[in-house]
C-alpha cells in the first residue's frame, strides 16, 4: 500500500470555552495539515507527517497524538523553541486565530531536513497552510514539490492575522499561484478565496486557478457545499445536512 506525505504545521489550539461559569481555554492538538494527516489515517490510508515540532511537553503530546492516530513521524524534526499556541475564538461563522510563539515552532523545517526518499516515494504530497509564510519551510515545500512523483495537493489555508499588510498578501498570492500551477488538486475555502481574490466570485477564483495549471480546484462553501472545477465549467455540489 502507498502512502501520503503531509507537509505543514502542528501546534496546540486553545479553544474558547467555559467551566463552572468561568471562561477557560480548552487545549486541543491542531494545525490544518496535521488534521489532514490524521484524517487520511482514520480513513484507512497511510500518512507521514513532515514538519518541525518544539522541544517541550506540548510537542511530546503532539507526537503522541499523531503516533496514536497511526501517522508516521519519520519526516518530523525537533527544534529548540516552545510549541506555538493558536488562541481560537468565534465572533461569527469563521474562527479568529491569534498565534503565540516567536519564532513559530512549526516554521523551522528546512530543505536540508527533508527525507528525500520519503518524499520521492509518496503516492500523494500535500503542502500548504501557514507554514508557507515562513521562508525556511517555503523553501522546503518548494523542494518537496519538485521531487514529488505522485499526486500533488495544495491548500493555502489563509490566516489573516499572520498577514502583515498588503505586501505580505501579494507575496502569498504569488506563492499560491506558484503551487497551484503544479497541483493536481487545489482545495481552498470560500473565506480563502475572498481574502486572496476579493474582486472575483468563487467560480471565477476556481477557474483562474485552473487556468494557472491546477488539475482540479475545490472551493468549500460550508453548509452550502462546494464548487468543483475539473472542466470548462465549475459545478456546485450541495452538502448533505447532518
Amino acid at each position: 500500500m502507498g502512502y501520503a506525505v503531509v507537509l505543514g504545521e502542528a501546534l496546540v489550539d486553545l479553544l474558547d470555552a467555559e467551566c463552572e461559569g468561568r471562561p477557560v481555554f480548552r487545549q486541543e492538538i491542531g494545525g490544518g495539515p496535521l488534521n489532514v494527516a490524521v484524517g487520511v489515517s482514520r480513513l484507512g490510508g497511510a500518512a507521514e507527517f513532515v514538519g518541525s515540532f518544539g522541544d517541550d511537553v506540548l510537542a511530546g503530546r503532539i507526537r503522541a497524538f499523531l503516533a496514536d492516530a497511526g501517522v508516521g513521524l519519520a519526516g518530523a524534526v525537533a527544534v529548540g523553541v516552545p510549541t506555538t499556541l493558536a488562541v481560537t475564538t468565534h465572533a461569527g461563522a469563521e474562527p479568529d486565530f491569534r498565534f503565540y510563539g516567536e519564532p513559530p515552532s512549526y516554521g523551522l523545517l528546512t530543505a536540508d531536513n527533508l527525507d528525500l526518499a520519503l518524499i520521492e516515494g509518496a503516492d500523494v504530497l500535500y503542502c500548504g497552510s501557514i507554514v508557507l509564510l515562513c521562508p525556511p519551510v517555503l523553501a522546503a515545500a518548494r523542494h518537496a514539490w519538485s521531487l514529488a512523483t505522485g499526486l500533488r495537493v495544495f491548500d493555502p489555508n489563509v490566516r489573516p492575522r499572520l498577514l502583515n499588510g498588503p505586501s505580505t498578501l501579494d507575496g502569498l498570492r504569488e506563492v499560491v499561484a506558484e503551487f497551484a500551477a503544479g497541483a493536481h488538486l487545489v482545495k481552498l475555502s470560500e473565506a480563502d478565496a475572498a481574502l486572496l481574490y476579493p474582486r472575483e466570485p468563487v467560480e471565477g477564483v476556481a477557474a483562474y486557478l485552473r487556468e494557472l495549471g491546477a488539475g482540479t480546484v475545490v472551493v468549500t462553501l460550508g453548509a452550502d457545499g462546494a464548487i468543483v472545477a475539473a472542466g470548462p465549467d465549475p459545478v456546485r455540489v450541495p452538502a448533505p445536512k447532518v
